[in-house]
């Protein structure tokens, strides 16, 4: 991944993300690393931070090299004992931020009862307490990545040439990692994604890549969460989701009900009617795991003749976010992918 995290998209010199701090360097392998015993959320959670929301760049500021910029970080949780490799930036401007705002990548090195599914969340600050959410859920349930975006989707106000909304009210800035397929997060997305093909590919009963976001309180105002793969409405794409086939997405809204009992939480898919339009179609990042060339993510779609159903895409409310009921999805999660004995 560090290989393949160089060479990154000039728009990634405008905000930043929280650093970690009280760790101590030492020498492993040959290169540069950390050591600690502490909690996972305490030391790594983002708190993005917009530099510059017009997305004015410094004129003095080059995108250097990985080797200089990217710390590669072994950490070890205290109430887990859980093992991780953390790849951060090394520069923070003196407030504690990130210098670059290049996100937060986090694998998992333990190899027994270790899910393979990988949480991200793209969208800090917007989509409010969702890195929380991801880190959260991630640490509970033995996942194997975490990716967390390291700044404002709207950091830079420069439309995006990747997607083009079909609403001309609507803008898709350059820094938003779900339209724009230049971004850092989309690159370590697709190096995630590489990862998991070469173990094998990413079996529907025992992975997924699951992408956390969080909705206006207006946008479908009578979801709780709102689950989609990527696909929309069309009669083929309610056929994908209705048929008989096993996808983390149908686990995972079943198991809802059971650790969401509340009559008024309510969950629901693109199959279910309900008008709701937050489905991910114009997501890249599932575009690509939805079978589309990566070289034509930007003009099209993804259809259910070629969908894997790997991408599950979560828009929840304020409360469905919030630290209440981390326990709950962690619940969800562990239950839809069970660790094989």
């Amino acid at each position: 991944m560090l290989q393949q995290l160089s060479g990154l998209h000039p728009a990634t010199r405008a905000v930043s993300t929280s650093a970690s701090r009280g760790l101590h360097r030492r020498d492993l392998s040959g290169c540069a690393a950390y050591r600690r015993r502490a909690r996972i959320l305490d030391k790594f959670h983002p708190n993005p931070f917009v530099h510059d929301r017009a997305g004015r760049l410094p004129d003095n500021d080059h995108s250097p090299t990985v080797g200089g910029v990217l710390h590669v970080t072994i950490f070890e949780e205290d109430e887990t004992g859980s093992t991780y490799c953390v790849l951060s930036e090394t520069s923070t401007t003196s407030e504690g931020y990130y210098l670059r705002g290049w996100g937060l990548a986090i694998a998992r090195l333990d190899v027994n009862e270790t899910r393979t599914v990988h949480f991200s969340a793209p969208h800090p600050i917007f989509d409010g307490d969702t890195p929380q959410q991801a880190a959260a859920v991630f640490s509970a349930t033995s996942a194997k990545s975490l990716l967390v975006d390291g700044r404002h989707r709207g950091a830079l106000l420069e439309a995006t040439p990747c997607i083009h909304p079909s609403d001309p009210s609507t803008i898709d800035y350059r820094t938003d990692p779900t339209h724009d397929n230049e971004e850092p997060f989309v690159t370590a997305s697709l190096a995630i994604l590489d990862w998991q093909v070469s173990q094998g590919g990413c079996p529907s009963a025992s992975c997924a890549f699951v992408q956390f976001h969080g909705k206006a309180e207006t946008s479908c105002p009578n979801e709780s969460a709102f689950l989609s793969s990527g696909l929309g409405t069309s009669a083929s794409s309610i056929a994908w989701y209705q048929d008989s086939t096993d996808r983390p997405i149908k686990r995972i809204k079943s198991l809802i009900p059971k650790y969401f009992p509340d009559p008024t939480f309510v969950a629901t898919m693109p199959s279910d009617g309900t008008g709701c339009g937050l489905t991910a179609t114009t997501n890249v990042i599932g575009r690509t795991m939805n079978g589309v060339p990566r070289a034509d993510v930007c003009t099209t779609a993804a259809t259910a003749s070629t969908a894997t159903g790997m991408f599950v895409h979560i828009e929840q409310s304020f409360f469905t976010v919030s630290s209440a009921v981390y326990g709950n999805w962690s619940n969800v999660f562990q239950e839809a992918f069970p660790v094989a004995d």
